[in-house]
């Protein structure tokens, strides 16, 4: 067990990266933050993470529009594992459209309930576009 809560944030936007690594130093003591730049890296290290017995991260922040695997499957891959589908899940994306999660396949897990919002995720949140607007 950890003594301070872990985020894993995957995102492949350097800038972001940038903002969240930014928002959380004053924290740094109390949160330990990883960074997957993709969805199989993430995967990966959540295998590994699973591999090695330690305990799950306690928040994913996901970005949707990732390269390789994209924050849609990720997802729904998370949620169709019961060891994961717990890890609370907030989207951190561009993506604008209202179907950007019932397009992922997450729907068919279990607690879908019919709705975006409702289909895996948490939480969603908007990349702020500059330093102001995130520390608003």
């Amino acid at each position: 067990m950890r003594d301070t809560p872990q985020v894993l944030m995957v995102d492949d936007n350097p800038a972001d990266v940038t903002l969240a690594m930014e928002a959380w130093a004053p924290n740094a003591q109390r949160i330990q933050v990883k960074f997957a730049g993709d969805g199989d890296h993430a995967m990966a290290y959540l295998d590994g993470m699973e591999r090695e017995d330690n305990a799950p991260p306690d928040l994913i922040i996901l970005d949707l529009n990732l390269p390789r695997k994209n924050g849609r499957s990720v997802l729904a891959d998370l949620k169709a594992d019961p060891k994961r589908r717990a890890i609370p899940v907030v989207i951190f994306s561009t993506c604008h459209r209202g179907e950007f999660i019932r397009t992922s396949g997450a729907e068919n897990s279990h607690e879908s309930r019919g709705s975006a919002g409702e289909a895996g995720q948490t939480g969603k949140v908007y990349p702020p576009t500059g330093r102001l607007e995130l520390w608003m």
